[in-house]
């Protein structure tokens, strides 16, 4: 079989073949000679029908059978002679023709993964904005917090605030604002005033006290309106928890007995938290950055694409049919992303040659449970097998991360303590200048000659 190959798109090929009649000689007689065990034809003996009288009666269905054999063949061959690519669906026959001297010419497309050869802009082109370090106000207010957590409520007297709790009784109302006959009171409802979402309702709650009564009208999305008497019948605040040694054992677990000892053991839990939350919020930058770098030239095979958007759609219980061309665009548009995004990280891997080492494996450390986690090593033999694929891609996804991060430039952002005590710092220095000789101009360019310095944005 001889063919030739038109790119008609990145991911399109248009493949044109041609079979001689010899070749199609013996993928003719094995067709036959398969229906020739199967049919049943009056007056001959199931199994030998001459092959003529099947080609006769069956014409058809063999000429058929023998188009799926030789595209089949011809199929097979392209992915023989070009392993690089990655078929996506099966073949679209676009015309087929048998010459006078019985040779057959068949054309017909295939969908392949694009093929991404990537520049080294990677290298040099990624900027990370880092979270602000844990700095003693973020203990300040995760201790405050607890105390908070672990207080009780205690009656408040005096005026409703925005720390104030409130129980509240619902009667609604008539159109000429008296009870509805036979509507009972709705059950108290406590809630935090710093809760209350409707600004209406918080606004005619702050201020008044225990026993005050007013009208509320609520007004939903639909535009009804429904008026309520409002009796508010206790207010309290929380009483934030002493902190004592036994307290402090039983928040922690025993990890910490003493204030100092519960100060150290938050601030490590924060480090842990930003850094995980760090590690997400620079993979989120960095897929956002690469998708710009290289994204637009990436072709999603359409019957991929349309596969996936099904796929994804069964599985979350979507009717594709119900949504919006708005609503379908969008859903295309992100699973576009998603695809072009699982390509430049696999080119990455590739581009970077990024493996899995023995080393990775002894290193990797498995959680099993609640605060429970296990060596790899310690793993039987049949646990790492049924283990292994799967924690092989992911491996090599965090180590690819690892090296972005290497080459990436990282911006700090400045915490709220630093920006306070820079603020200060700044007061003072324009206090200081202003007491001091304004620079002649010649100065003024000596100055910034000497001084060139660049600071990333935050």
């Amino acid at each position: 079989m001889e063919y030739q190959i038109e790119d008609i798109s990145q991911t399109l090929k248009q493949i044109t073949a041609h079979f001689t009649a010899e070749e199609l000689k013996p993928m003719e007689e094995k067709i036959l000679q398969s229906l020739q065990q199967t049919v049943n034809i009056p007056g001959f003996r199931k199994g030998k029908v001459p092959l003529t009288v099947i080609r006769r009666k069956f014409s058809n269905l063999v000429h058929n059978e023998l188009l799926e054999e030789a595209i089949e063949s011809a199929v097979q061959q392209v992915r023989n002679d070009h392993p690089n690519w990655t078929f996506v669906v099966a073949t679209n026959i676009v015309e087929h023709k048998h010459l006078d001297n019985g040779d057959l010419q068949l054309i017909f497309n295939v969908e392949v993964m694009p093929e991404i050869e990537l520049d080294d802009r990677y290298k040099t082109a990624l900027t990370l904005n880092e979270l602000p370090a844990i700095q003693e106000g973020d203990v300040d207010q995760t201790i405050e917090d607890i105390r908070q957590h672990y207080g009780h409520l205690e009656t408040q007297e005096g005026a409703i605030d925005s720390e104030s709790i409130v129980t509240l009784e619902l009667q609604k109302l008539d159109p000429s604002g008296l009870p509805i006959i036979g509507e009972k009171p709705a059950e108290p409802l406590q809630l935090p005033v710093e809760a209350i979402s409707d600004e209406n309702l918080k606004s005619q709650i702050v201020g008044k006290s225990k026993g005050d009564e007013f009208v509320y009208t609520f007004t939903s999305p639909e535009g009804e309106s429904q008026q309520y008497r409002v009796r508010i019948t206790e207010v309290q605040r929380t009483k934030p928890a002493e902190l004592t040694e036994e307290k402090i054992a039983e928040i922690t677990g025993g990890a910490a007995h003493t204030p100092e000892e519960l100060r150290d053991h938050i601030r490590q839990a924060l480090i842990t938290q930003r850094d995980e939350q760090q590690r997400k919020v620079f993979e989120a930058q960095i897929r956002e950055q690469l998708l710009a770098l290289y994204g637009d030239a990436i072709e999603i095979p359409p019957r991929l694409l349309q596969t996936w958007m099904k796929a994804i759609a069964d599985d979350q219980k979507v009717d594709l049919a119900q949504l919006t061309p708005e609503q379908l665009a969008q859903w295309q548009k992100e699973l576009e992303q998603q695809i072009k995004w699982i390509y430049i990280r696999s080119a990455l891997i590739n581009k970077e040659n990024i493996t899995v080492s023995e080393e990775d494996w002894n290193n990797l450390v498995l959680p099993i449970g609640e605060q429970q986690l296990v060596k790899w090593t310690d793993l039987p033999e049949e646990i790492k097998a049924q283990l292994r694929p799967e924690l092989k891609d992911s491996i090599i996804v965090r180590k690819l991360m690892d090296r972005l991060i290497e080459l990436a430039t990282i911006s700090q952002q400045e915490s709220q303590d630093d920006q306070t005590q820079d603020d200060q710092t700044e007061t003072e220095q324009s206090e200081q200048s202003s007491e001091e000789p304004i620079a002649t101009e010649e100065e003024q360019q000596t100055a910034s000659s000497t001084d060139t310095t660049e600071t990333p944005n935050a």
